[in-house]
């Protein structure tokens, strides 16, 4: 008795209805929990520290050798003067390298360095420039080599035949008939590799040397003292920690209960619909309206020993049988979904039944 007490009383829901509701709870308990375990989930933080400092220092000086002429008497000119381009016949050089980092202890280094010439000319055409000669010719190149950082030097100096790459651009401009921008590249390149901690810390650095080429002075335009630090930094330390985060574990713990109370109620608390039994009882009021003063409501089984038991279609005949033997009509209900109608007369049972 108490099971069918407690499922009468589940509330009726549309099926649809039903199943929104659940898949709801279901999600909620899901994104819940979900969130309950990022709630506890565990922190990396990586600190980076500086573990390598190191600094490309590089000075230089040139001058200019004169080619023997009536106008100007002396055969070296110094850096920073106005050369006549047609003149000059070669530039003495020094280039100075050195490579420091920030560790007392010598940092163990392997380093190669070339030095080039490189001939660039640029042709103007509407409004934009092009590179028409790119020309590159090394007139040193040393391979690796093992140093420490505190010793790494590059002391170097070289003559560089102006006069030659001179002539060279004019006969180029001669020939192809082109005014072009032209300028002599002295470059000295070093690319080191320090070993710190057995990680490979790599670096260039160029210097920056262009004169004039191709036009009636020569200008030296150049970094003469250049001084550039880089520093490397590494991922170290690695620590973990668990966080709480208060707020989202209220609100995930608060989720995850609503989500089982939800899937709870549904399942124990509501039942679907029954779309046959609502018809049954919209039908059965009806009836019961319309003639209430002649429906006897009863809690037993009408008898149904009787020798003849006749089943009419249609209600109204139950009616008319009530009214003609002037005979009450007694309902008993079968269960929520079935009534059984009946006029009894002279050991005759006349029964219709609505489900």
């Amino acid at each position: 008795m108490n099971r069918r007490k407690k499922a009468s009383n589940r509330i009726k829901l549309n099926n649809k209805t039903r199943i929104a509701l659940l898949v709801i709870g279901i999600i909620m308990l899901a994104v819940g929990t979900a969130e309950l375990y990022k709630s506890f989930s565990t922190e990396i933080i990586i600190e980076e520290k500086e573990i390598y400092k190191y600094t490309n220092k590089f000075t230089s000086n040139y001058s200019m050798n004169i080619k023997s002429n009536p106008y100007i008497p002396e055969q070296k000119m110094s850096a920073g003067q106005t050369y006549i381009s047609d003149l000059v016949s070669t530039i003495d050089m020094n280039l100075n390298y050195s490579y420091t980092d920030s560790v007392e202890e010598g940092v163990p280094v392997k380093y190669k360095y070339s030095i080039d010439v490189i001939i660039k000319a640029l042709y103007e055409s509407d409004d934009k420039e092009y590179e028409v000669l790119n020309k590159k010719e090394n007139i040193k190149k040393v391979d690796t080599i093992d140093a420490t950082s505190n010793k790494l030097v590059i002391n170097e100096n070289i003559n560089v035949n102006y006069a030659k790459y001179h002539e060279l651009l004019k006969d180029f401009k001669q020939t192809l008939g082109m005014n072009v921008d032209a300028y002599l590249y002295i470059v000295l390149t070093v690319d080191t590799t320090a070993d710190v901690n057995s990680e490979k810390i790599k670096n260039q650095y160029k210097s920056e040397y262009n004169i004039n080429l191709g036009s009636k002075i020569a200008v030296a335009t150049n970094k003469g003292n250049d001084t550039n630090t880089n520093s490397v930094k590494s991922k170290l330390e690695e620590k973990s920690r668990i966080g709480y985060d208060i707020v989202r574990i209220i609100g995930s713990t608060v989720s995850i209960l609503i989500g089982i109370y939800i899937i709870y109620a549904i399942l124990y608390r509501t039942k679907k619909l029954n779309v046959i039994g609502n018809k049954f009882k919209e039908e059965f009021n009806r009836i019961f309206k319309s003639c209430q003063d002649r429906v006897v409501i009863v809690e037993n089984q009408v008898d149904t020993d009787i020798e003849n038991t006749i089943l009419v279609s249609e209600f109204e005949e139950l009616i008319k049988l009530s009214e003609e033997l002037y005979k009450p009509i007694l309902c008993w209900m079968k269960n929520d979904e079935e009534a059984q109608f009946s006029v009894i007369s002279n050991h005759v049972r006349y029964v219709y039944i609505l489900k």
